[in-house]
This record gives structure tokens, C-alpha cells and sequence, in this order.
């Protein structure tokens, strides 16, 4: 477990690099097919048809913005911060995105007029128990990604950066927040 929650300080950063390629490669392939579109690098919807653009660009630039905001807060805080662990930790931290587009592999939730009509048919029933247990337990697994992503870049931003103060993970925080707000709004003007 430790390994996949830092894989910088456990894995060689060459190999690691290679294998984020791919999966960044056949990721972005999946999410276009997936009709998943990415407007921040911390942001996922579905789209009622696949828009091939939007989605590359998309992942590219949220990638992209996560580079430059551990790679920038990084030199701020240590001059001796490494491109290449900037980069493996940006693309590492998109892989489960990738994986949460399969929730769309029947595209149930791009499906515009599917949900159109359950929004027109919807009344309470006897399943709405099921129902509400269903919606809080994807609340609460969404609760837990979160979770784990933060883990994730808290752990290894640790690593790349030896970040040992509280003001270095606010350094952090304030810049891809920062780096957030700046690519959803080049990703929404494409």
C-alpha cells in the first residue's frame, strides 16, 4: 500500500515515467471513447457525445497545470526539486480519474435523454431507500478518493520536495489552487 500511495520514493523515476506515458496515453484514448471530458485537473464529466478535442486538451492541460504547480512550489521550497518526480507525481495523480470514466462504460450517464427521463419519471417509490443508500455510498466513496489523493500528493510532495513544514504544504495548496482556477478557465474557452 505504501507504494501506491508514494510511488516516487519507491519506484525508479525513468520506468515510472514510462508507465505514466502509457497510462496517460491509453487513459485519455478511454476517456474520449468514454465520452469523459476533464475541465480541471481535479474535475471529470460526461458528455452526452465524445468530444475528442475537449477531452485530449482537456487532460492535457489539467496534467500540465499539476506539473507546473508541484514543480513551482517544489523550487520555492527546495531548489533541488526534479522535473521528472513533477511530472511522475502529475501524471500519477491522474491515473484514478481514468479509471472512475469506466462508471460511464454503458454511457448511462452521458446519455442525455436517459436522464432526462428519469428526471421527468422520477417519483418516490418503494426503492427510494435503496436509492439514498446507493447516492451516500457514492458520496462517501467520493469522500474517500479525496482522501486518498490528498494522501497521495501530501506523501509524495514530502519525497520530491523533503517538504517538512506546515508553510510548505500551504506554498502547495495556494498553487494548484491557484493552478486549478487558471487551467478550468483556459479548458472552458477552447
Amino acid at each position: 500500500m505504501k507504494k501506491l500511495l508514494n510511488p516516487i520514493e519507491f519506484y525508479n523515476d525513468r520506468k515510472l515515467l514510462i508507465a505514466n506515458l502509457i497510462i496517460f496515453l491509453v487513459g485519455t484514448t478511454s476517456a474520449v471513447f468514454l465520452q469523459t471530458t476533464f475541465e480541471s485537473p481535479i474535475d471529470m464529466h460526461f458528455s452526452d457525445k465524445i468530444e475528442l478535442k475537449l477531452t485530449i486538451l482537456g487532460n492535457f492541460i489539467s496534467t500540465l497545470s499539476l506539473f507546473l504547480a508541484f514543480f513551482l512550489a517544489g523550487r520555492i521550497i527546495n531548489k533541488k526539486t526534479r522535473v521528472i518526480d513533477c511530472l511522475n507525481l502529475s501524471m500519477y495523480f491522474r491515473i484514478p480519474y481514468y479509471i472512475l470514466a469506466f462508471i460511464n462504460i454503458s454511457h448511462f450517464l452521458s446519455d442525455e435523454k436517459t436522464i432526462l427521463n428519469i428526471e421527468k419519471n422520477y417519483v418516490f417509490s418503494e426503492n427510494q431507500l435503496i436509492e439514498m443508500v446507493l447516492v451516500y455510498s457514492m458520496i462517501l466513496f467520493f469522500i474517500g478518493f479525496l482522501i486518498i489523493q490528498g494522501i497521495i500528493i501530501y506523501r509524495s510532495f514530502k519525497t520530491i520536495a523533503n517538504a517538512k513544514k506546515t508553510t510548505d504544504y500551504l506554498i502547495l495548496v495556494l498553487i494548484i489552487l491557484a493552478f486549478i482556477i487558471i487551467s478550468t478557465l483556459i479548458i472552458r474557452n477552447l
